[in-house]
């Protein structure tokens, strides 16, 4: 699944929703509220259900966030307190990579200004 903007975007709302104590649970139906109030737009179930699968199981995103279903609180959380996307670290082979890249750049934008 190719990452866009505004899937982000959901992901970080559902996110924000699962670790809200307010209103722990978010059923389904609050979970696509919450995306549909924010970015101004409607999304059906599907969308939210891929949402949380990718956040889930996708090896792009890396989150593997550990989502559960409750069907006595009917609502979804986190099955590890304290879980969230937005704090997530990289790993060491990441570091390196993001390093080799930035320095790749530096480079190149040393020669395009001494051009």
């Amino acid at each position: 699944m190719p990452l866009t903007k505004e899937a982000h975007l959901r992901y970080k709302i559902i996110d924000r929703c699962l670790n809200d104590r307010q209103t722990p649970f978010p059923s389904m139906e609050e979970l696509i509220k919450a995306c549909c109030d924010e970015l101004g737009k409607s999304f059906k179930r599907t969308t939210i259900q891929k949402d949380i699968q990718a956040m889930k199981f996708d090896e792009v995103l890396n989150f593997h966030a550990p989502i559960k279903f409750s069907k006595s609180r009917n609502g979804y959380y986190y099955s590890e307190p304290g879980f969230t996307i937005s704090q997530l670290q990289l790993q060491p082979d990441e570091v390196k990579r993001s390093e080799e890249h930035t320095s790749e750049l530096q480079s190149r934008q040393y020669l395009v200004c001494r051009l």
